[in-house]
């Protein structure tokens, strides 16, 4: 008789269906309703909470359309998931990107001179005073593209200031974060107040530039690559503005939302500063265990593929653990694919 292990993170309805699917490859619905004394809502609950773990997998030639998959193959399965919509993700970045760098020549071509719709503002006080201004006189919608490098703490307490009296105005605030930026634990925190206050927050794998888009009628663009901040591209032609609206809103169709996990409360912003910078990566032995784990590898396959003790692994399995706010390691491999953190770190 299979029984699922405690750290596997289902329970109720979800647990007895997976429990009995196992054990009676060949049931029935009519059949798991009678046993556990279930309605069409239960029984339909249930199926939808494994389907969506994928630890219950369509199939067409079982008596009951289902086929019942062992948590191990489901976390290789999620991994292999994510690792397909990580290609698609970057595939629709750098479609975005090549079309924006065609479009940003064009615009830099234009004689300002004559039209007085292209201007040019320095890094600094200007940009700043400039910024202020537009994000003051938003009436209805600000959309943004914010690639590397991440603000510091300091200025993304700042921004979260600014852009929470804009959205008290009622102004819409949509922004697709850089994945490995949005991931930091300061970005985490200022991410999880903004969407409290009503943004709406997407994040892609790469970014082509960073930009600001105002009521469809101004446009800010970094004038050069996304860490090159020496000046902006002041734009308000309504042809150049309507050009990079397409260009926002395929970027934000392909972007993914953010996961529950990647807006997990962070220190009080009173307390002790958050570390950023390199000491937030992965060392090279923890995503070696984190590559293993999502491929359903236990503890002792681990320590002898990798050459460590066991009691190694445990540890290393704890820091990760710690790390994504898991209860187990399971919940530590599901975490992992879902996140893309193993691909994240495979496509660098």
């Amino acid at each position: 008789m299979f029984r699922l292990d405690r750290e596997v993170p289902i329970s109720g309805h979800a647990r007895l269906m997976y429990e009995y699917a196992l054990n009676h490859p060949e049931w029935t619905e009519d059949e798991v309703r009678s046993v556990f004394a279930w309605g069409p809502r239960e029984f339909a609950e249930a199926i939808e909470r494994l389907a969506g773990l994928g630890l219950l997998i369509p199939s067409p030639g079982t008596p009951n359309g289902w086929y019942s998959q062992l948590p191990q193959a489901a976390m290789a399965a999620m991994a292999r998931n994510s690792r397909q919509r990580l290609e698609s993700a970057l595939a629709a970045a750098n479609d975005a990107h090549a079309t924006l760098a065609g479009t940003i020549e064009a615009i830099a071509s234009m004689r300002v001179e004559q039209t007085g719709d292209v201007s040019l503002a320095e890094r600094g006080p200007e940009l700043a005073a400039l910024l202020e201004e537009v994000t003051n006189s938003a009436k209805s919608e600000i959309l943004s593209m914010q690639p590397t490098p991440a603000p510091t703490a300091t200025q993304a307490k700042e921004a979260r200031e600014r852009n929470t009296v804009v959205l008290r105005r009622g102004v819409s605030l949509r922004t697709v974060y850089q994945l490995s930026s949005a991931s930091l634990p300061h970005m985490a925190h200022h991410l999880r107040l903004l969407t409290a206050a009503g943004m709406r927050v997407r994040t892609l794998p790469t970014l082509p530039v960073r930009m600001i888009i105002v009521d469809e009628a101004l446009a800010v663009v970094s004038a050069g690559a996304p860490q090159d901040g020496r000046a902006a591209v002041v734009l308000r032609s309504t042809a150049a503005v309507g050009i990079l609206l397409q260009i926002f809103q395929h970027t934000w169709d392909h972007a993914l939302d953010l996961l529950p996990q990647q807006l997990e409360p962070a220190p009080a912003e009173d307390g002790p500063p958050v570390r950023e910078g390199p000491e937030q990566e992965f060392t090279v032995r923890q995503l070696e265990v984190l590559k293993l784990m999502a491929g359903g590898v236990t503890d002792l396959g681990i320590s002898r593929k990798l050459g460590l003790s066991v009691r190694t692994v445990r540890r290393t399995i704890s820091e990760l653990m710690e790390r994504c706010g898991a209860q187990s390691r399971f919940q530590v491999g599901f975490s992992a694919a879902r996140l893309g953190w193993i691909d994240d770190h495979l496509a660098h």
